[in-house]
């Protein structure tokens, strides 16, 4: 295990954004290592700033971030935010961007397919809280440009009102979606409806089962469309890894591998897949030999949430897996409320079972080995949006599960400085 080296300078504050004010208390944590951070001005989007479950994409000049649900809140209790901002490194500004045409949500994709971002997928708890449709089978193009880009209303899922997208992606020249209880579903630019792509011969979902939830994740290699999916019912778990080649239109079985547990998340390096499990840390995927390895073992295991995209922050920076934040489940054998009492609920967090340890570090495939980055500003968060710029790490909102836990808020204040960072690997 190696740390990353960095001059001996804090964490970089830039303007516009108002300053933190301290917290109370009779005993103050260490202070965190902040070298090779840098907190970014507040973006201009409508309060609350500070938002989780956001979507964000890098398009080769900006990081746009849209959407998100406020912090301390439970869903039940608040709606998503329809609106979102880009953010230039080269001016160190942002923009505010046009007003979206599709309702709000979280957990949304954002692709970027060369010109514009397709917004896809998502959820609003809200909606599900009130029993009514919600809009995450909309989807729509933005365009950047000026006054703050263009949105081009794109044609709707014709999916069930309850069903998601688990995962998605851009092929070169269409996007495509997958969902385990409806399949894969294909849109072209200038389509006025989604195709439905043949059905794969792995089974992927489990007849007359109730309650189910599902998790996929997905890569795009250049030339397969790869997804390993998962759903779990009353009528059992059923998990695929599957491949699909759009130029044939044809679907193949691939090794399922162990990147199933929700929260974790697989990227694409440009020669194999690399993923990170919450439980089995780094791991690695061979197409051409469908073989999965293990790789070293992390400074960060154990990390991860149990629903959606609630685990840690995982991107790919070129020559390196880049991990940060996540949730430490608690020992529910020794945990209790706070006040006497025993909590057998799965919580992540909290003050009864903090998570401890660094709260990121990079994994080199080639060399099979782990460096601990610094900690940055932020105590370790969950639902964290993220993009790889070329040269810096961008995280953008999240949850703070050492003061909101277990779907039961305490007062979280709106900090917009809070809101958004970047991280700035040593050369």
């Amino acid at each position: 295990m190696r740390t990353w080296r960095f001059p001996a300078v804090g964490l970089v504050t830039l303007p516009v954004a108002a300053a933190c004010s301290g917290g109370g208390g009779s005993a103050e944590p260490p202070a965190p290592d902040t070298r090779g951070w840098t907190a970014l001005p507040a973006p201009p989007v409508r309060a609350p700033v500070l938002r989780r479950g956001q979507a964000a994409v890098w398009t080769g000049t900006e990081a746009l971030v849209w959407g998100g649900l406020p912090v301390g809140t439970d869903g039940c209790s608040s709606t998503p935010q329809p609106d979102g901002a880009a953010w230039d490194p080269g001016t160190t500004t942002w923009t505010a961007m046009a007003p979206s045409p599709i309702g709000p949500r979280q957990d949304a994709d954002l692709l970027w397919t060369g010109s514009g971002a397709v917004l896809v997928g998502g959820r609003d708890p809200l909606a599900e809280c009130e029993s009514r449709p919600g809009d995450a089978r909309s989807s729509a193009l933005f365009t950047p440009g000026p006054a703050g880009g263009r949105w081009t209303r794109l044609p709707d899922l014709p999916w069930p009102a309850d069903a998601a997208v688990a995962t998605s992606a851009w092929a070169g020249d269409q996007v495509l979606v997958w969902s385990p209880a409806q399949g894969g579903w294909s849109l072209r630019p200038g389509d006025p409806a989604w195709t439905a792509l043949p059905a794969p011969a792995a089974e992927v979902t489990r007849p007359g089962g109730e309650n189910a939830s599902a998790s996929a994740h997905s890569v795009w290699t250049g030339a397969e469309w790869m997804v390993w999916s998962s759903e779990t019912s009353t009528a059992g778990t059923v998990e695929a890894g599957l491949a699909f080649d759009p130029a044939t239109g044809a679907w193949r079985d691939v090794a399922v591998g162990p990147v199933l547990v929700p929260g974790s998340d697989v990227v694409w390096t440009g020669t194999q897949v690399l993923a990170y499990d919450p439980l089995a840390g780094a791991l690695a995927y061979d197409p051409s030999s469908d073989r999965w390895h293990r790789g070293a073992d992390g400074p960060i295991p154990l990390l991860g949430s149990g629903t959606g995209k609630g685990g840690p922050v995982v991107v790919w920076a070129g020559t390196r897996l880049l991990v940060w934040g996540g949730a430490r489940e608690r020992d529910l054998g020794r945990c209790t409320d706070g006040d006497g009492s025993d909590d057998h609920s799965s919580d992540y967090g909290g003050v009864c079972n903090p998570a401890t340890g660094p709260l990121g570090a990079a994994y080199d495939p080639a060399a099979d080995e782990w460096t601990e980055i610094t900690d940055g500003p932020w105590p370790r968060r969950t639902e964290t949006a993220a993009v790889w710029t070329g040269r810096e790490l961008l995280l953008a909102g999240g949850i703070d599960l050492e003061v909101e836990r277990g779907g039961r808020p305490r007062p979280y204040p709106d900090v917009p400085a809070e809101a958004v960072v970047t991280f700035t690997p040593p050369a």
